[in-house]
């Protein structure tokens, strides 16, 4: 059984970071995002 409590975890941890990403933050949070120009970040998809 404490086998599982790490899995379990690891997944609610990816699932709250996927769930608060969102386009306002991304550029703090995304790597290579960070790192893009202004107008590359215009041309990608962010939400796509």
């Amino acid at each position: 059984m404490s086998i599982y409590f790490p899995v379990i975890f690891v997944s609610v941890l990816f699932y709250a970071i996927g769930y608060f990403m969102n386009k306002e933050n991304s550029k703090y949070l995304l790597s290579g995002y960070n790192t893009m120009s202004d107008d590359e970040r215009k041309k990608f998809d962010i939400e796509g």
